[in-house]
């Protein structure tokens, strides 16, 4: 009987617990799961954070992130292909408490990602980095004139979703694309919350 190597789990709970990782997931979403890992995420962020503002900031924008997750990958539901089946499972999130004592105050970091198509990928990164490009005050009309409907927009995502999350964590949200072999992107979101 081969013996499992537990020096490795145990390696993985020293990280988790270092990193201070208060929610991690990785598979499919639907709505019923998107209810499960927020009430996860309050049920931790009750416990570590001690600022109510910041937990409710943390809740509203794993919500949005998850949702937008969400909407992306049903439109893939239909398409019967292995690349397609493999982008639906790969929504990711992770929510960890910044470790860095350098920092004052509480600080904390959400990260998620899923796979998206080529040229939705194109578009998506057009949108954020106009969004990234203006001041707080030009995002917070921004958001309003999106409100207001007057600016909404079309195919590629980064509406007023993204929008509200950015104006949350003081525009302190990341992204990243990775190619992979097919015609998808790894598309990753790292968002900063903090005081």
């Amino acid at each position: 009987m081969e013996v499992p190597d537990s020096l490795r789990d145990v390696e993985i709970y020293n990280q988790l617990t270092y990193e201070q990782v208060l929610l991690a997931y990785k598979g499919e979403i639907d709505g019923e799961l998107i209810d499960i890992l927020v009430q996860l995420a309050e049920k931790a962020l009750k416990k570590i954070a001690s600022i109510s503002k910041i937990r409710k900031k943390i809740v509203n924008i794993l919500i949005e992130s998850l949702q937008n997750s969400y909407h992306y990958l049903q439109t893939l539901i239909n398409k019967e292909d292995e690349t397609y089946t493999e982008a639906i499972k790969s929504p990711f999130l992770i929510i960890c408490k910044d470790v860095n004592e350098a920092q004052l105050g509480e600080n904390y970091w959400i990260l998620v990602g899923n796979w998206v198509e080529g040229e939705k990928a194109q578009n998506l990164k057009a949108r954020i980095d106009y969004l990234q490009s203006l001041s707080e005050e030009e995002l917070q009309a921004y958001y309003i004139k999106v409100l207001n409907k007057d600016d909404l927009p079309t195919e590629g995502g980064a509406g007023l979703g993204l929008i509200d999350m950015m104006r949350r964590a003081h525009k302190q949200v990341f992204f990243e694309f990775k190619e992979t072999e097919n015609d998808f992107s790894v598309f990753m979101l790292k968002i900063k919350v903090h005081e």
